[in-house]
């Protein structure tokens, strides 16, 4: 595990947080999936292949996933090599800007999450993400 998370460490913060967010996403989602359809919602290729294993490793470690199976990739340059399925194993909401639409998934229990994305809810009870100048439009507006 500390292999796992010295890869992690030394990956780019941009790189973790996109690949972190797709797998919370998939994980919420109640299907199995795979790193194919991580990289399906648009996570690019780290900088070192070995930190997909790093990933999923931590979720794992976390309680986001567990496995369940091995299928063969769909991704060509995989050539067919075997990827591991994983299931998501906690209860996840997704909460959805009502300014820009951005949208983040999270276990119901995970408030510092949402607290250190700067998501709040206003007196009508619509939820706003930290970065949305929407708010500040519609609050104009009304």
């Amino acid at each position: 595990m500390a292999r796992a998370d010295a890869l992690l460490r030394h990956a780019d913060k941009p790189w973790i947080d996109c690949a972190t967010r797709a797998v919370r996403e998939l994980a919420g989602r109640g299907q199995d999936f795979t790193a194919d359809d991580v990289t399906a919602l648009g996570v690019p290729d780290p900088d070192h292949p070995s930190r997909w294993g790093s990933l999923f490793a931590a979720a794992k470690r976390d309680g986001i996933i567990s496995p369940v199976g091995y299928v063969a990739s769909s991704r060509p340059s995989r050539n067919g090599g075997v990827t591991r399925v994983w299931r998501g194993t906690v209860e996840t909401i997704q909460v959805t800007c009502a300014g820009c639409g951005r949208v983040l998934v999270a276990s119901p229990d995970d408030e510092a999450l949402i607290a250190m994305e700067g998501w709040y809810e206003d007196p009508e009870d619509r939820t706003w993400c930290g970065g949305c100048d929407a708010y500040d439009d519609q609050s104009v507006a009304s």
